[in-house]
């Protein structure tokens, strides 16, 4: 046995990790999900995602559309809670043009942008094959802590429709964002 099959293989328990993968999404293996709240370095890992995988760039746009459309309602505007503009694809695409640190973290940016990362890592994540099919017969629960159960809230939604729905994950990320 190679060093490489050495680590591949006690990284996943004894087992080989394709065969882990192949048994999940068999159901024979059953398992959980959750998902992190704060302290997510959410633009860092965003423009990680999209360079690995430029699958998540809808995502990332979709939400980014309805947050600046959040941000421009009158209501949030008096409240003066949210950066005019909400450019979260903007600050994604060039660092430099996102808000300071203490704007990033303020809870009505932070806690969509976190959703926002999440569902990117999970787009990413259906890339290599883990799919919404595979987890509605493998996962036996989802859950977060802080933000992170809207996530698993939108994770069983997802596999209980069966389909990854770009509307539904602007849905969340606004509700995020109402809540911050």
């Amino acid at each position: 046995m190679t060093s490489t099959q050495e680590h591949s293989t006690a990284k996943s328990g004894g087992r080989n990790a394709a065969t882990v993968l192949q048994q999940f999404q068999s159901g024979a293996l059953p398992a959980a999900v959750t998902f992190a709240g704060n302290g997510t370095p959410w633009l860092s890992e965003l423009q990680s995602i999209v360079a690995d995988c430029p699958q998540a760039w809808p995502v990332i746009e979709a939400i980014s559309d309805r947050l600046e459309q959040f941000a421009a309602d009158q209501q949030v505007r008096w409240a003066g809670g949210c950066p005019q503009p909400f450019d979260l694809a903007g600050w994604v695409r060039a660092t430099q043009s996102a808000p300071d640190a203490h704007v990033q973290l303020s809870s009505a940016v932070s806690q969509p942008a976190i959703f926002a990362a999440q569902i990117a890592r999970w787009v990413q994540l259906e890339q290599m094959g883990l799919t919404l099919e595979s987890l509605a017969s493998g996962v036996q629960c989802a859950s977060g802590y802080s933000q992170g159960i809207m996530t698993a809230a939108w994770l069983s939604e997802a596999c209980g429709r069966g389909r990854f729905d770009l509307e539904r994950v602007a849905d969340f990320a606004e509700y995020l964002a109402w809540q911050g």
